[in-house]
């Protein structure tokens, strides 16, 4: 039985925007990575998470890194698309 995969909502929402990148712009995307205090923060909350110790303020900040984070790979993985398709 075969599955066909369906772009989500997002990604349809997004891919006019990831249509028009310029290759510079697509690179820098695709290389893009949150600094250092961001990921020992999200980190720290999925650790958390885990372990079922998320206070209410933390777990909405936790929900919002995870949806940035859907987000950034949704737009990277296009902006990939959008290198292999250029070249």
């Amino acid at each position: 039985m075969s599955t066909i995969s369906h772009p989500s909502p997002l990604e349809r929402l997004l891919e006019p925007l990831a249509s028009g990148l310029t290759s510079d712009m697509a690179k820098y995307i695709v290389e893009f990575r949150a600094d250092e205090s961001v990921q020992s923060r999200i980190a720290e909350l999925a650790e958390k998470a885990n372990e079922g110790d998320l206070t209410d303020d933390e777990r909405v900040e936790y929900e919002r890194f995870v949806d940035g984070g859907t987000l950034i790979a949704i737009l990277q993985a296009q902006a990939r698309r959008r290198l292999t398709d250029q070249s």
